[in-house]
C-alpha cells in the first residue's frame, strides 16, 4: 500500500489514523479538508511530511447519491490506485463497486 485517501468523516480522528498509517502516504482530498473545516475539526492536526493534500483532476461529478467530498475521495483514491479509509457503510459501497479497495476505520483501529 503506497497510499490512503481519507474521506472527510474520518478527519476527525486524524491523529488515530495517521499513527495507524504512519509507513504510507496520506492523501486528504482538497473538499474532504473544506468540509473538515465545516465541521470544526483542528486543521492543524492535518499536517505531517506523510500528508499530502490533493485535488481529483477533474471536476468530481456525484457518484452513488455520495456528498461531493466523498465522490472526490473515492475517484481520487481510483485515480491513485490507492486505499480508501472511511467510516461510511455507503462510501464503503459506492467505491468498492469501482474497484477501490476499501478499508472501513473502525474495523482497521480495532484490529
Amino acid at each position: 500500500m503506497r497510499y490512503v485517501v481519507l474521506t472527510a468523516s474520518v478527519l476527525s480522528r486524524f491523529k488515530e489514523v495517521s499513527t495507524k498509517f504512519k509507513d504510507v502516504k496520506l492523501v486528504v482530498p482538497l473538499l474532504a479538508f473544506a468540509e473538515a473545516k465545516k465541521m470544526g475539526v483542528n486543521l492543524d492536526e492535518i499536517s505531517g511530511d506523510n500528508v499530502w493534500i490533493r485535488a481529483y483532476s477533474h471536476k468530481p461529478p456525484k457518484l452513488g447519491g455520495l456528498e461531493k467530498h466523498d465522490s472526490e475521495a473515492v475517484l481520487l483514491a481510483q485515480e491513485l490506485s490507492a486505499t480508501l479509509v472511511t467510516d461510511n457503510v455507503k462510501v464503503a459501497e459506492v467505491a468498492s463497486s469501482m474497484g477501490v479497495n476499501v478499508i472501513l476505520l473502525d474495523k482497521v483501529l480495532s484490529g
